[in-house]
């Protein structure tokens, strides 16, 4: 009984003061910037070639390695049109 007596003298001690008065904050709007994504033409999108070696002589590696840097040089352009359109 005598704990209980402690607790509830405890308890009625802690709502004895008032709580400080805080002077009103009025809420500020805060701008969070939203990215939009940009539809992509299609012709961006389209999966780059790898063209394939046909035979084993050394003029067909020659074509086969021409070939394979004209479709990385269409591919560098793709992306970089890719970072033109995208703000």
């Amino acid at each position: 009984m005598r704990c209980c007596a402690a607790a509830v003298a405890l308890l009625l001690a802690g709502c004895q003061s008032a709580p400080e008065a805080r002077p009103f904050v009025a809420p500020e709007v805060i701008r969070v910037p939203v990215k939009e994504y940009v539809q992509l033409p299609e012709a961006l999108t389209q999966p780059c070639p790898v063209p394939v070696l046909k035979g084993r002589t050394v003029g067909d590696v020659v074509t086969a390695s021409n070939a394979r840097k004209l479709a990385l040089d269409k591919c560098n352009a793709q992306l970089k049109a890719i970072r033109e359109v995208q703000p």
